[in-house]
Order: C-alpha cells, then structure tokens, then sequence
C-alpha cells in the first residue's frame, strides 16, 4: 500500500503601486508505505509527514538624487517527521532546517552603493531519544555565532 497527499498554498501581494511586493508559499506532503499479509493485517508502516514554508518581503523606496534602497526579507524551512512501525516497534525521527535572511542595498543607476545582509540558521535533529541542535548567525558576510550541540537544550532556537 502506496498513499501520497499533497497541498500547496501560494499568495502574491503587491502593494503601494509595486514598490512592496510579499509570497507566501506553503508545502504540505503526507506520504504512508505500509506492508500487510494476506490477512490484511498490517507488517510495517512507514509515515513522512514533510512542511515547507517560504516567505518572501520586498520593498523598494526612492531616494533623493535618483537613487533607490531596496529590502528583502526572506524565511524558509523545512519540517520533516518520520515514524517507523516495524512489527509493533514504533521509532520516529524529527528534522527542522530554517533560515530566516535580510538583506537591504542602495542603488544608483541600476549600481549597488551601499548593501548589508544578515542570515540566522537553525537545524534541529531528533531521533531515538537523541537530539542533534546547531544555530548560525552571520552578518555582513562575517559568522557572528555558531553553536552546536548534541543535547536540544543547551543551544537557544531562533
């Protein structure tokens, strides 16, 4: 037995005549493999549940002199579940991969003047009672932070 069940969700926004522009994506997969006997009684199963969001905020404001600043903003993850039902034995595994990103820049005739960015990471992994827990910050191209660690709670989320 095959079961797969997908749903996507898109919105575009454009806002004060184009100059703020938001997407807002949204993926959702369930996905079941299981193995029955001849009986119909179920051997082994196994379930992944997946998310993906993806946010996106641009916005552009003219400048004296011809010049424009320009700012985006950008969030995605990735959520995984897993679980594992082998014979009346159920294991299950969890995965979170987010970054949330910003960057702004001022432009003159179509050139970069001036620009900046940062980025914050967290992935997260949990699986048989262990838990794996890494975050990252950057800006301005330099890593600012990196911690990692393989108990979930010595490590804050972002």
């Amino acid at each position: 037995m095959v079961r797969m069940k997908i749903k996507f969700k898109n919105q575009v926004e454009v806002q004060n005549r184009g100059a703020v522009r938001q997407v807002e994506m949204i993926n959702k997969e369930r996905m079941t493999i299981g193995q029955t006997n001849e009986r119909h009684q179920i051997l082994g199963r196994v379930q992944l549940f997946t998310e993906s969001p993806l946010q996106i905020q641009s916005s552009t404001v003219n400048a004296i002199g011809g010049a424009t600043f320009q700012k985006t903003r950008l969030t995605h993850q990735l959520q995984m579940l897993l679980n594992l039902n082998d014979n009346q034995v159920v294991t299950s595994s969890a995965l979170t991969d987010r970054q949330d990103a910003e960057g702004s820049a001022l432009m003159h005739d179509s050139s970069p003047v001036w620009g900046s960015g940062s980025t914050k990471s967290y992935y997260k992994y949990r699986a048989d009672g262990t838990c794996y827990l890494r975050t990252v910050n950057t800006a301005g191209g330099v890593v600012t932070t990196d911690n990692a660690s393989p108990s979930c709670s010595a490590v804050a989320e972002i």
